[in-house]
């Protein structure tokens, strides 16, 4: 598979190669901006369809930048799956949000490099899904206001990073973003990137969504979602895990309900594009 030049071409692409596994290309990218580096890897099955996988917090103490989530789970799916390395993860930070920087918000260059990463290699992002749990969750909600050709899966997410329980981890995020001792003293002009509905808000657009959180993350039903779901005026559905697949509290949800949930919002995306066609062609003998 070659790369075109335009690729090369853009101010902040700075390392991409490739290799062959099986039927898959596996391209490893990454964009340098500002201080930060925004890796990731590319499982390009060919085809139009794509799933990203947003990061979670990682497992403090790791050597290298480029971490990535549920690598594995490429081989559940037909369709190509990109996954993405938290740009501001260090030895003690385990997540970032995609805070950034004073100087820039990390999830509006991370919708940038989406939507050049799916112009070079033409995947079409009204078939492109987000997923992301807890952290991922809400990168993944709060990229998809930048993107609204895209659909999302959040798993747990967080909706407000002050209410996060986690202290210890948003205060660490919290200085190495914005150099204050919690992410409750971040300066006012930038504050609205910490809330999901102030993110929306700001953007005038409120992403098409599915979220699926256990019944037992007492803090994520309780806490995260109500100002979320009162906000969302009906474009984010809430499935809630009950039973044996609720309990566990805030913890991952089994790899099956996902994959599933995943392949089911696949074949709705498909549906509706059927759907499109059939239209066109009854009305004019064919689609354009």
């Amino acid at each position: 598979m070659s790369v075109d030049e335009s690729l090369f071409n853009m101010g902040h692409l700075k390392r991409i190669y490739s290799e062959l596994k099986r039927d898959i290309m596996i391209w490893n990218i990454r964009f340098d901006r500002f201080s930060s580096s925004f890796y990731y890897k590319l499982f390009n099955r060919g085809g139009d369809e794509l799933i990203v996988f947003m990061p979670s917090l990682i497992q403090p103490k790791n050597k290298i930048p480029d971490i990535y989530n549920r690598l594995s789970w490429a081989d559940s799916f037909s369709c190509s799956c990109l996954f993405v390395s938290d740009p501001g993860i260090t030895e003690s930070v385990r997540g970032s949000w995609f805070q950034g920087t004073q100087e820039f918000f990390a999830i509006e260059a991370l919708a940038d490099d989406l939507r050049a990463i799916a112009g070079q290699f033409n995947f079409d992002l009204k078939k492109t899904i987000l997923y992301g749990s807890s952290q991922g969750g809400f990168v993944s909600l709060a990229c998809a206001s930048y993107l609204s050709e895209v659909l999302v899966l959040a798993e747990c997410p967080q909706s407000d990073i002050r209410l996060f329980v986690q202290k210890e981890d948003t205060a660490r995020a919290a200085m190495s973003c914005y150099g204050v001792k919690s992410f409750e003293e971040t300066p006012e002009e930038f504050a609205y990137r910490l809330s999901l509905p102030e993110i929306f808000k700001k953007r005038g657009y409120i992403p098409r969504a599915k979220v699926i959180v256990k019944e037992t993350d007492i803090h994520c039903t309780n806490v995260q979602l109500p100002k979320l779901i009162e906000y969302s005026q009906g474009r984010i559905e809430v499935n809630v895990l009950t039973g044996s697949e609720g309990e566990g509290g805030h913890t991952g949800i089994s790899r099956e309900i996902i994959t599933d949930t995943l392949n089911r919002m696949r074949s709705q995306i498909a549906e509706l594009y059927f759907c499109r066609a059939e239209s066109c062609a009854d009305k004019i003998g064919r689609c354009p």
